[in-house]
């Protein structure tokens, strides 16, 4: 079994707090004692809550990243597009403070706002080359128009990232059904340009995950 590091514990309790207390909220005191370290051992490690919020988004966008990584180079079947929009919305409710609270992080932190800019080309980069996958393997239909797929990209984005915000402003805590709901949207905002042979694998494949729950 592989042993955790104290970073690494620290980063897990970090990142459990911040989920449910917000991270204003939270100190480097309340993070030690979640952590069931000294405060001088985490000090050790991070100099302040500013670098553990950077080193958690850093592994954020990390996981995130393998999501479309393992999307263009993994084996392409039936699931393959849904698994990769279920994994993203996922990865968001994992790191819920994020989706929370990305913007005003980024206001009070111009580092953490720089990585924000790289790592959003890095990642629009990635989708954009998913959907040129999709057309290759005959899932999307090929279109004339070149900013149609980067329109229909903003979209996905939009709604990926700033859904579970949008819900916490209507209910007290996002449940499975409503990160259903999320995904559900975003594959509605596909379905149009599926090609008609993949569209009906595709609407199986969403149905039976909705049954499965496949959400956090």
């Amino acid at each position: 079994m592989k042993r955790i590091s104290k970073k690494e514990i620290i980063l897990d309790a970090a990142l459990t707090l911040f989920n449910r207390e917000g991270t204003s909220a939270m100190t480097t005191n309340h993070i030690a004692r979640a952590a069931e370290v000294s405060p001088g051992n985490l000090y050790y490690h991070f100099r302040n809550k500013e670098e553990i919020i950077r080193e958690l988004y850093e592994r954020f966008c990390g996981e995130y990243a393998s999501i479309w990584t393992t999307f263009l180079h993994g084996p392409f079947a039936t699931k393959t597009v849904t698994d990769a929009v279920v994994a993203g919305f996922n990865m968001n409710a994992k790191y819920r403070f994020i989706a929370l609270e990305l913007g005003s992080l980024c206001h009070r932190d111009s580092v953490l706002m720089s990585r924000q800019r790289e790592y959003g080309a890095v990642h629009f980069s990635l989708i954009r080359s998913a959907v040129d996958r999709m057309v290759a393997a005959n899932v999307l239909a090929t279109t004339s128009d070149g900013t149609l797929y980067d329109d229909v990209l903003h979209m996905l984005w939009l709604i990926n990232q700033y859904w579970l915000p949008y819900m916490y402003l209507l209910a007290d805590f996002p449940d499975d059904a409503d990160v259903r709901r999320g995904v559900r949207l975003a594959l509605r905002v596909i379905e149009p340009y599926f090609t008609d042979a993949y569209r009906q694998q595709v609407m199986k494949v969403d149905t039976t995950l909705f049954q499965e729950g496949h959400y956090l």
